[in-house]
């Protein structure tokens, strides 16, 4: 049977935007190798910082892994690249905020995929008249020390039918508390979550104006694959540079002997300065 394609096309432009948005996301992976190499000896973050911020980073890297397989060639399919641009934003600011506190945050976060684990090992199904439960295996016995552990610190008023939640807490209140420890990782993190949220979740939604974001200035361009270019895939590049610098600044400011985390702010400069040179200038005044 004969897979489904859709045009490829190339510019030059594309070409040294990728360049310098892989070297991030190279740098990044590298940044993230350190920190694991660091857990060994370093007592500046705890166990599960350590653990739970290389986890995210490493989500990330392989994140930013297929958005660059979606803008590079450019295709009507790199539209998809901003709904992981967003997945992208969000590892990025979970691992600031990760990295931002003492250490609670990561031990929370951590107890967490034991307790939901555990409350989703057995589910309910109905399909009309039909309906079960279906069991996942092996199952976690409640009697192990580490499982009480979860459920007492998410149910502490006793059993509950419904999930409950890791953190009650938005978006706007974490990039406050990334802020009080890196001004900068918030200043960057928040301009990426004003340019992308709300076009991400149209297409990540399958929104008809998710599909009219894309055509409707196709149909009136010249060059289709200009805009795509200058809106979609200048914008999910914008966003991975900008949230590694992020990372990485948080990073430095938490383990001041990170090596790498500097590597990834300078390629993330040469960026600003080549994409966005009057934005590289307002970046350096808050440096």
């Amino acid at each position: 049977m004969a897979k489904l394609s859709f045009t490829e096309h190339n510019t030059q432009s594309n070409i040294d935007r990728s360049v310098f948005r892989d070297a991030v996301l190279f740098l990044l992976n590298r940044m993230n190798t350190e920190l694991m190499l660091l857990s060994k000896s370093s007592k500046l973050l705890t166990g599960s910082q350590f653990r739970v911020a290389t986890a995210l980073c490493m989500t990330a890297c392989q994140t930013g892994t297929n958005i660059s397989r979606l803008v590079d060639p450019i295709s009507l399919c790199s539209k998809d690249a901003l709904p992981l641009a967003r997945t992208f934003y969000e590892s990025c600011l979970n691992a600031c905020w990760h990295l931002a506190d003492d250490g609670q945050h990561a031990s929370k976060s951590e107890l967490y995929t034991v307790y939901k684990s555990y409350k989703t090992q057995k589910q309910h199904y109905s399909l009309g008249k039909t309906s079960g439960f279906i069991e996942r295996e092996p199952k976690m016995d409640r009697n192990l020390p580490i499982v009480q552990r979860a459920i007492n610190t998410f149910e502490p008023n006793g059993s509950s039918s419904k999930v409950k939640k890791c953190f009650d807490i938005t978006r706007a209140q974490m990039l406050n508390e990334v802020g009080e420890v890196s001004r900068f990782s918030a200043i960057l993190l928040e301009g990426c979550e004003n340019m992308n949220w709300e076009n991400a979740s149209e297409i990540a939604h399958g929104s008809f104006y998710g599909f009219e974001l894309l055509q409707a200035k196709n149909r009136s361009s010249v060059d289709p694959f200009a805009h795509i270019e200058n809106f979609i895939v200048t914008n999910a590049s914008y966003v991975v540079v900008a949230c590694a610098d992020a990372v990485a600044r948080m990073a430095r400011a938490k383990v001041t002997n990170l090596s790498n985390a500097k590597h990834v702010s300078d390629a993330a400069k040469l960026f600003y300065q080549e994409e966005i040179p009057e934005l590289a200038e307002k970046i350096e005044t808050l440096s």
